[in-house]
């Protein structure tokens, strides 16, 4: 237990003895007893736990954006697209931005 002999554990308690005196002596064992079984319950619920999430599936990924399939076939270029006439807003109904023109 912890590396510690017969002779060794029998001079801790004769020195724990000294130093509080047969009164308190049962009372810090006591407490140093429960401190030491609750301190074992708290280790086996963590190890428990660390048990039970590694044997859970893991949860699925949200669901995003399905990804485009990247076809030569169907993808057009972006170039093209800008210059592309069927395009949704034309040339014509954004106003001319001239940085020489001011307007006032």
């Amino acid at each position: 237990m912890f590396g510690i002999g017969g002779q060794e554990l029998f001079f801790i308690i004769l020195l724990a003895l000294l130093l509080l005196g047969p009164g308190k002596l049962p009372e810090i064992m006591k407490t140093l007893g429960k401190a030491m079984g609750e301190f074992q319950r708290a280790s086996n619920d963590l190890k428990r736990e660390i048990d039970l999430a590694s044997q859970e599936k893991p949860a699925r990924p949200a669901p995003g954006p399905a990804p485009a399939e990247k076809t030569s076939s169907t993808q057009e270029d972006p170039a093209e697209r800008a210059d592309s006439p069927d395009k949704e807003t034309s040339s014509s109904d954004q106003p001319e931005s001239n940085p020489d023109v001011m307007k006032g």
